[in-house]
């Protein structure tokens, strides 16, 4: 099934460190992402023609939250979106996380992979915490 754009509003920019943000859009794609799935963002440098995929790490009814290290021109202009800023986003796009209860798991990150592990994270802990 392929996912179609939605306009929609940036509400936050977080600067964690040096080049790594965090940006954080108002959720218009009609459903709720799921820990583990990414949204595309449409490309703002006049030169590109692909969306950039960008993991989720957190979203519910209201926002959507991605992380971004600056690496190229698009990811050097969305990283200067304000408050108000408009852009189209796509998704949510990949298979989420499922986690089976008295599992174990291991997840391993570097860097800004750190992303796309952080929510189902949060969740996996949050479940556990759940059966105690």
């Amino acid at each position: 099934m392929e996912k179609k754009f939605a306009k929609t509003r940036m509400t936050n920019n977080n600067r964690l460190g040096e080049g790594i943000f965090v940006l954080e859009f108002e959720n218009k794609l009609g459903v709720i992402p799921k820990p583990g799935q990414f949204i595309m963002l449409e490309p703002l440098y006049m030169r590109s023609l692909s969306p950039r995929p960008f993991s989720i790490i957190y979203a519910d009814y209201s926002s959507i939250l991605v992380m971004v290290k600056v690496a190229g021109k698009n990811t050097e202009i969305y990283s200067d979106l304000e408050e108000g800023n408009k852009i189209n986003i796509a998704g949510p796009l990949g298979r989420p996380f499922i986690f089976e209860k008295g599992k174990k798991y291991i997840f391993v990150a570097g860097g800004i992979g750190l992303a796309g592990i952080l929510w189902p994270l949060i969740e996996l802990s949050s479940n556990k915490k759940k059966q105690i």
